[in-house]
């Protein structure tokens, strides 16, 4: 039964993606093009996604820990 585990994985990278690729919309629409320190803004909200994507990708067992 290889087949449930791998497309529970992928349907929940899918998901990810989305989610990441509208918050990144949604902070560009958000932002002036011009605004000062819109850089750093950016490298925040990035290293955040990055963080909650790294922990969804742990396994269960660590969440409970």
């Amino acid at each position: 039964m290889h087949a449930f585990p791998h497309t529970e994985t992928h349907s929940a990278r899918t998901a990810e993606l989305a989610a990441e690729a509208a918050a990144w919309r949604l902070a560009r629409e958000a932002a002036p093009a011009a605004a000062p320190g819109l850089p750093a803004l950016r490298n925040q909200l990035g290293e955040a996604l990055i963080a909650v994507g790294t922990r969804l990708l742990q396994p269960a067992t660590a969440h409970a820990a």
